[in-house]
């Protein structure tokens, strides 16, 4: 939300168990005291299921969703991860889900987090969404509101983290300081990289 990202509001909420197993076909989820929920998008598709997207309307957010990725090494950034809300034939708005894939993984260690990923995402999404960005500027633009994001924010962010979904104090430590440090050192060359050989090559090609 400070990012601004285009992504539905969410909250932690508690679900009885009574709940999930009255819903068909629903994919066995380790059921903790709280959950994760995002609120329903009706009318919304997925990347795979629109049909031809002439134009996003909500393109000046669009290089948030990008920044973002490469700030949290988020690798699942795929088109059944992007939602579609047709406003018009072929011209949609675009959310962003399902962010559990950061760091690499869903199932991280803390050694895994001495390890800054410095490579290019290989992500057919990012493409698209960049097929849309108008300007690089807003790349930077980005960067600098990612930038100046308080660092106890991100603390208290991350101390959010409920107690029953095992994550260590030395764990929650280690988030904060990649993700600190991360944002001057790593973001701003990646996404440089980023706009140099895939944005300019799709906007000069």
């Amino acid at each position: 939300r400070y990012m601004n990202l285009p992504v539905p509001y969410s909250c932690m909420v508690e679900i009885p168990p009574d709940f999930l197993t009255n819903i068909p076909n629903m994919n066995p989820i380790i059921l903790t005291k709280r959950q994760f929920a995002s609120r329903f998008l009706p009318g919304c598709v997925n990347g795979h299921e629109a049909e031809e997207i002439s134009d996003i309307v909500n393109k000046d957010v669009l290089a948030n969703i990008i920044v973002f990725d490469y700030w949290l090494m988020n690798h699942d950034r795929t088109r059944k991860n992007i939602l579609l809300t047709e406003e018009e034939k072929g011209r949609y708005h675009l959310s962003v889900i399902d962010h559990a894939e950061i760091f690499h993984s869903y199932n991280w260690q803390l050694s895994d987090l001495d390890v800054l990923y410095k490579n290019l995402i290989k992500s057919l999404t990012h493409k698209l969404i960049a097929s849309f960005i108008d300007h690089e500027d807003q790349f930077w633009e980005q960067i600098d509101i990612m930038q100046k994001m308080p660092a106890l924010l991100i603390e208290e962010i991350v101390d959010l983290i409920p107690e029953d979904w095992l994550v260590s104090k030395d764990e929650r430590k280690a988030m904060t300081g990649i993700l600190v440090n991360r944002r001057k050192r790593e973001v701003p060359k990646l996404v440089h990289r980023f706009i140099k050989r895939i944005y300019r090559s799709m906007k000069n090609g």
